[in-house]
């Protein structure tokens, strides 16, 4: 099943999960607050639903709460001697929705099944708000963070306590001056403000890193490289020259003095 499920039809689409015994997965689009209330409390009777899909989530904390809540009560039910299957959620992107205390927002949230975690736009979320999600939502293998203004250099520390996590976007989160990380694969990032890059493991950074301030760069394995709109002299080709694994490297609009020097350690 497929719908909108906002205040207006809410009540509609309660009646329908309740309706069809057979169906096992909702995809309901732009959820705001008004139709979370409903949708939570389906969710939670609805036994026979095993998925839910969220694209366009737009709740406030109570809304997220409430879904919190309903899957809290089915993953109980799951573990007690009921044979109701648990509500799986995959992919949980609260980027669209207002969260103003995010350590009460997502106090209750734990979701085994979450591979990819969208917590961008968080002004809220913090360090230890972020490490509590991500102990409780221990698959999670993607994590972007973008524009999460709270979230300082330590956030690397919580990263590091997850291995799972492989592919990471920070963009925008300019409280985070040094990136250390390292089990990091794929590292999405402008560089705003970053002064040092530390990861062994990255492989992709597919950017486009916009700024260029760094002062030590260590990624031994990095193949892939695009910056726009930056000025790169001697220095910072000289940083970027001990990157041995180098493949691809596009300078979009950027100004590059010092890159026959470049060109020519990278041989």
């Amino acid at each position: 099943l497929e719908v909108t499920c906002t205040g207006d039809n809410a009540s509609v689409v309660c009646d329908l999960i309740a309706a069809m015994s057979g169906l096992q997965r909702v995809t309901a689009k732009n959820v705001d607050t008004a139709g979370m209330d409903s949708l939570a409390n389906a969710l939670r009777l609805g036994e026979h639903v095993r998925e839910i899909e969220l694209p366009g989530l737009r709740v406030s904390d109570r809304g997220l709460i409430a879904l919190l809540k309903a899957m809290n009560e089915r993953r109980e039910l799951a573990s007690s001697a009921t044979a109701t299957p648990p509500l799986l959620l995959k992919d949980f992107d609260v980027s669209g929705c207002s969260i103003d205390d995010a350590a009460a927002a997502f106090e209750m949230c734990a979701l085994p099944a979450v591979g990819r975690l969208n917590v961008s736009g968080i002004n809220t979320l913090d360090k230890p708000t972020l490490r509590g999600i991500l102990m409780r939502c221990p698959a999670v293998t993607v994590l972007v963070a973008r524009d999460c203004p709270r979230l300082g250099a330590d956030t690397c520390e919580v990263l590091n306590q997850c291995p799972m996590i492989r592919d990471v976007d920070l963009t925008g989160s300019t409280g985070i001056s040094a990136l250390r990380l390292q089990h990091v694969v794929t590292l999405r990032t402008a560089l705003t403000a970053v002064a040092v890059v530390s990861c062994p493991a990255v492989v992709e950074m597919p950017g486009p890193c916009t700024n260029f301030q760094v002062v030590e760069w260590s990624t031994p394995l990095l193949e892939t490289l695009t910056l726009h709109g930056v000025q790169l002299n001697a220095r910072e080709c000289a940083l970027l020259s001990h990157c041995g694994s180098l493949r691809s490297a596009s300078f979009i609009n950027c100004r590059v003095n010092g890159l026959d020097a470049f060109l020519s350690r990278m041989r």
